[in-house]
């Protein structure tokens, strides 16, 4: 397996709070399901989370600013990945329960060299 460090950058968008963000990984059993057409499909992960998988900000992220945590992936191949396998939960100071976001968008990672690889950013 190759490990293969990633750099998440989380900015938070908000303009008059601030948030208490917490970033969680998919575990690797675990199935992100999203409704097409109303049926219910399933997808799978070629990698893993083997870094950090879950970090809480324990400083309020303030409007506008970012934040970055470093982790790292395994992968068993060079290849093409998407890297959305994650998801971000956000709270307001009023708010009772986090809101959860999952990227929606592909967070595409190519891994050209299983022995060399440079560490790849991703914003959310």
């Amino acid at each position: 397996m190759c490990n293969v460090p990633v750099c998440i950058s989380i900015r938070s968008c908000c303009e008059t709070q601030h948030l208490v963000i917490t970033w969680e990984a998919f575990r690797p059993d675990e199935q992100d399901t999203l409704t097409a057409d109303g049926a219910d499909v399933k997808y799978s992960s070629p990698y893993v989370w083997v870094g950090v998988t879950r970090k809480h900000f324990a400083e309020p992220v303030l409007p506008g600013q970012q934040v970055k945590l470093e982790t790292t992936l395994g992968v068993w191949q060079a290849g093409l990945y998407n890297i959305n396998r994650f998801r971000v939960r956000v709270k307001t100071p009023n708010g009772i329960l986090p809101l959860v976001y999952v990227p929606p968008m592909q967070h595409v990672l190519t891994v050209v060299d299983a022995i060399n690889q440079p560490v790849e950013e991703v914003t959310f």
